[in-house]
């Protein structure tokens, strides 16, 4: 039995787990390309005072769009979507304005939106002009009185600068 398993299953195993990672990883990437034009999006409004929203969709052909964009108050935003049959979210976009230290946090609603919908999520930090991203499933947090947190940053990675 051990010798069915070092010379086929764990092998096997071995290479299914490699291109679940790598399809995975090429989902993430076409909807990180999506992430940047949305913010591209945000950037072009004059009104940087007020949340901006998106949507990225996955098609059920597997090409990937951006919903329209929507703007919001200065702290809150509704979006409302339709999809059609085998489409599925691929990520949440929105921005963040204002200067104070919680502008650069996930809000308590932002994790437990990403966390219901089982999506990942990006906020847009107006004032530094940089893109962070919580995981569901992957990264772990602490919420406070300003929102989401986390001694090891993992919740507030920084993906791209100055986009």
């Amino acid at each position: 039995m051990k010798r069915l398993w070092d010379d086929v299953l764990w092998p096997l195993l071995s290479f299914i787990t490699l291109i679940v990672f790598l399809c995975t990883t090429t989902k993430a990437a076409e909807c990180q390309d999506s992430v940047l034009d949305v913010v591209s999006d945000i950037k072009a409004h004059t009104d940087q005072s007020i949340e901006y929203a998106a949507v990225i969709i996955r098609k059920a052909d597997g090409s990937v769009i951006n919903s329209p964009l929507v703007q919001g108050s200065n702290d809150t935003f509704k979006l409302t979507i339709g999809l059609h049959k085998g489409d599925s979210l691929c990520a949440l976009v929105h921005s963040h304005p204002g200067t104070n230290h919680s502008a650069s946090l996930f809000s308590a609603p932002d994790v437990a939106m990403a966390i219901q919908l089982n999506v990942v999520s990006y906020i847009y930090i107006v004032a530094r002009d940089s893109i962070r991203v919580f995981t569901p499933n992957k990264d772990s947090v602490t919420l406070g009185h300003n929102g989401a947190d986390t001694a090891n940053g993992r919740i507030i990675n920084l993906i791209a600068k100055g986009v």
